[in-house]
């Protein structure tokens, strides 16, 4: 999966040890106006929101998968037998996990920037969405394994999004069913038999999960510096959604070797994840305003640009237009290019605001 966790210690470093050049004059600046007030508790407001909207997609798609899996049950797990006697309550048990994790995929990614830039929560993050498998040996492993109904145990197989997405779309053969498809005699994208095993026990996973970040939220008490510190982190990052979307079947086609994304676009992740640096960002804002106004306007319209940027291109592709391997490698050097600009307009404001940053 992503390279997340290196990316982000990386950034950290040059954010903090590599200051523009104005940062030593900042930090002589005499700081916030007294009285002046970030609206921090709003950004745990808009996640506590985010995650009980996710929370209740995630039952739906655990219900869905656990009539899938009694369906299997019944058939004493002959797929062949259950897609043909029972086609139609098989089909329509998957289309309903279907239909759930595309309504959260992307409510998750709405959030993504602060849960992963946030000590006491990334590690769900690195659960839910970011984490690789053991088998990828790349970035951060996530850290669990999933023990299925029939006595198996998958070690360590990478993140809930990716193996719910690739068990219902049928991208990773080992989480599916040889021989059957959904459509008799039909190959190809989304016609894999899902395994009903792996998608009942990853859903109920799922939701677990959800829970537990839900509990972690809660204790959460949001301060200015976890704001500065999740916008330094995971700004910089945005060429690891890139590499991401260059490599996805969006852009390689059949030639793609990855399992997940494979049903939305990481364009349209971007997006989402820019939106949740807003979030962030505008909960700053008014504090920001009392020591540089104009600085201030610059980074609402940075990132307001960024977004505007990496929306065209959702856009043009959704549209039908294309992208080249080659095409996706310039692109994302140029939002790479924005959001290093847009990291050194923040770092810069935090000195002024006399914001340490973790080292």
């Amino acid at each position: 999966m992503r390279l997340r966790a290196a990316t982000c210690l990386a950034v950290l470093l040059l954010v903090l040890v590599g200051k523009p050049s104005g940062a030593v004059q900042a930090l002589a600046s005499p700081g916030p106006a007294p009285g002046a007030q970030a609206n921090v508790s709003g950004i745990k407001d808009y996640m506590l929101r985010k995650t009980q909207a996710i929370a209740a997609g995630a039952k739906r798609m655990e219900a869905a998968s656990a009539t899938y899996y009694t369906l299997a049950r019944e058939a004493g797990f002959d797929y062949h037998t259950l897609w043909t006697a029972q086609h139609a309550r098989a089909w329509a048990a998957v289309r309903q996990a279907r239909a759930a994790w595309s309504e959260i995929n992307p409510l998750y990614e709405q959030m993504e920037g602060i849960v992963a830039g946030l000590a006491p929560l990334i590690k769900y993050d690195v659960i839910l969405d970011s984490g690789s498998s053991a088998a990828d040996n790349a970035g951060t492993v996530a850290p669990f394994d999933l023990h299925l109904p029939n006595g198996r145990v998958l070690r360590r197989p990478g993140n809930l999004y990716g193996v719910t997405e690739s068990t219902l779309w049928g991208t990773f053969a080992a989480y599916t069913v040889p021989h059957v498809t959904i459509s008799a005699g039909k190959a190809g994208f989304g016609e894999a038999v899902p395994d009903a095993n792996v998608l009942a026990s990853a859903s109920a996973a799922f939701v677990s999960y959800l829970s537990a970040l839900r509990h972690a939220e809660l204790a959460w008490q949001p301060t200015v510096t976890d704001a500065f510190t999740c916008l330094t982190i995971n700004v910089p990052t945005i060429s690891d959604f890139f590499t991401v979307w260059r490599n996805s079947r969006f852009v390689m086609g059949n030639k793609a070797t990855r399992h997940d994304f494979v049903v939305r676009s990481r364009l349209w992740d971007i997006v989402d994840n820019v939106g949740s640096w807003q979030v962030l960002y505008r909960g700053l804002s008014p504090l920001v305003r009392t020591v540089d106004p104009q600085r201030d306007t610059l980074i609402l319209r940075e990132l307001t640009d960024v977004r505007s940027f990496v929306l065209s291109l959702a856009q043009r592709e959704k549209a039908g237009k294309h992208f080249t391997p080659e095409e996706a490698d310039l692109l994302g050097a140029e939002a790479q290019n924005r959001a290093t600009a847009l990291t050194g307009q923040i770092a810069q404001v935090a000195s002024e605001l006399h914001v340490t940053l973790p080292q």
